[in-house]
């Protein structure tokens, strides 16, 4: 299926989504207001073969990139698929890398989108860890190496930014939190340093001018200073700048918005969709000024916010009970 939304003659924006399989959906332009963007179409579908589910994905350019979870058919999630999405209508899978995993969760590209990286959860060998791929043909991935070092726990979800990849580490112990990993030879990454926030897991990971927001579940938000220079932090020593415990705790994702001075964060859990904003106008006084309440959603998961317009008008792309 691929979703489509025409606003006259404006143009129209593609957005990769990834639910069960692969959809491909067009919406509005960014200046278009909320109120004026019309249901989505369907334009495209692609889909896995049968028994795996599919995680996250990220596009680059007129590539998609899939990863695969287990959905009780004993298949394993255990592919990174790529999908040429050049012709939007016709997503085409185009090649796969198969790894030791039970869940292939995440996803993430490079900006100049020579390098991707896939993480590891559940391997049969128990060492997890994250592979890193070549993409000199972006439709033909092919493994460069695979680190485990410190990450035998599994890692949940990653970002790339320059030659550091920032992991998010699975348990709720000193040894689990944030890995940062030095990739600057693919062939050879290093663990260049690390951060647990305490109490709780850590689950996701977001990077912003130098700004790592981690969603460190029970923990709250907590922002390190990466590079930033707000305190002095480099991807070698991150620097806590300001952390919150958001009302109902479970924080699964974080986006952050820096011309309104906002984060908008996703609370996972049974109560109905959920967003927190919480005010980041100065880091060294995180403070949550609110909430989002999303009635018909029965469980909040991702959400990423969107403006043209700073304080004005909101677009949130919102994942939850296995649809968008």
């Amino acid at each position: 299926m691929v979703f489509r939304a025409s606003q006259g003659n404006q143009p129209v924006r593609r957005v990769a989504l990834s639910v069960c399989g692969l959809l491909l959906a067009c919406i509005g332009n960014d200046a278009t207001e909320p109120s004026d963007v019309e249901p989505f179409t369907v334009v495209g579908h692609g889909t896995p073969p049968a028994g795996q589910g599919t995680s996250d994905l990220w596009v680059h350019g007129t590539v998609a990139y899939t990863g695969t979870i287990e959905i009780g058919t004993g298949v394993p999630g255990n592919t990174m698929w790529a999908w040429d999405v050049s012709g939007p209508g016709t997503p085409v899978q185009s090649a796969s890398v198969v790894l030791d995993a039970r869940t292939v969760n995440d996803v993430k590209i490079r900006a100049d989108g020579t390098l991707g990286l896939i993480t590891h959860e559940g391997s049969d060998d128990g060492l997890n860890g994250v592979t890193l791929i070549d993409l000199s043909n972006p439709l033909q991935p092919s493994v460069i190496s695979r680190t485990t070092a410190s990450l035998e726990a599994g890692v949940h979800n990653a970002w790339i930014e320059g030659d550091y990849a920032y992991l998010a580490v699975d348990g709720s112990r000193a040894s689990s939190g944030l890995r940062v990993l030095d990739i600057s030879d693919p062939a050879d990454p290093q663990v260049a340093a690390s951060f647990y926030g305490g109490s709780s897991s850590l689950h996701d990971v977001h990077l912003h001018d130098g700004l790592a927001f981690l969603s460190h579940w029970d923990a709250g938000l907590i922002i390190l200073d990466v590079g930033n220079g707000v305190a002095g932090g480099s991807p070698t020593n991150p620097i806590l700048v300001g952390r919150v415990q958001t009302t109902g705790g479970h924080t699964h994702n974080a986006w952050y918005w820096p011309a309104a001075g906002y984060v908008f964060v996703g609370e996972e859990s049974s109560r109905p969709g959920v967003v927190h904003v919480v005010d980041v106008d100065d880091f060294r006084r995180v403070s949550q000024g609110g909430q989002l309440r999303v009635d018909y959603i029965q469980r909040m998961r991702s959400v990423v916010a969107r403006s043209a317009r700073p304080r004005h008008a909101y677009d949130f792309a919102h994942l939850f009970s296995g649809d968008l």
